[in-house]
C-alpha cells in the first residue's frame, strides 16, 4: 500500500473587510482596507464606486479646460443628484399630463386639428376595411 501523501497547507487567511459607500450614488461596497486607501488616495479622500470612478475620469477628459479630481468629482456629484431629485412638482405635472389626454380622449379631438380647409370642412374619412379576420380563423378551426 503507498504512504499517503499530506498536502501543504494552501488555505488563504481571512482578509478583513470593510464596508464603504460611494459618496456620489450612495451603493455600498466591501472591500479590503488597502483597496478603499487606494480608492481614497486617488479621489482626493473620498470613496467612489468604479462606476462613478470612470464617470469622474470621463469628466476630466471631457472638460475643455483640465480640471482636477475634486471638481470632476464636484461637477459629478451635483450631475448626479441633479438626476435623483424629483423635478418640484412633480405628481401635480403628472396629474395634470393625464388630465390633458383624458380631455384630448372624451372630445375626439386634438385642439391643434384642423376643422376646415380653405372654408369647407373635413369629411372624416373612415378606414376600409375588407372582411373580418375571424371568419378566417373559424375556416381553418
Amino acid at each position: 500500500m503507498s504512504p499517503i501523501m499530506e498536502l501543504p497547507d494552501t488555505t488563504v487567511p481571512m482578509q478583513e473587510v470593510e464596508t464603504a459607500i460611494c459618496e456620489c450614488c450612495s451603493l455600498v461596497e466591501e472591500c479590503t482596507p488597502r483597496y478603499a486607501n487606494q480608492i481614497r488616495q486617488t479621489y482626493a479622500g473620498h470613496w467612489v464606486c468604479g462606476l462613478c470612478g470612470d464617470a469622474i475620469k470621463e469628466e476630466r477628459v471631457r472638460s475643455l479646460t483640465p480640471i482636477s479630481i475634486e471638481e470632476a468629482l464636484a461637477r459629478h456629484a451635483n450631475f448626479y443628484r441633479g438626476i435623483r431629485t424629483p423635478p418640484p412638482e412633480g405628481g401635480e405635472v403628472l396629474v395634470a399630463a393625464l388630465s390633458q389626454l383624458l380631455r384630448r380622449g372624451l372630445t375626439g379631438s386634438t385642439p391643434n386639428s384642423p376643422r376646415t380647409k380653405m372654408g369647407t370642412p373635413f369629411m372624416a374619412r373612415e378606414l376600409p376595411r375588407s372582411e373580418s379576420c375571424l371568419s378566417a380563423l373559424s375556416k381553418t378551426i
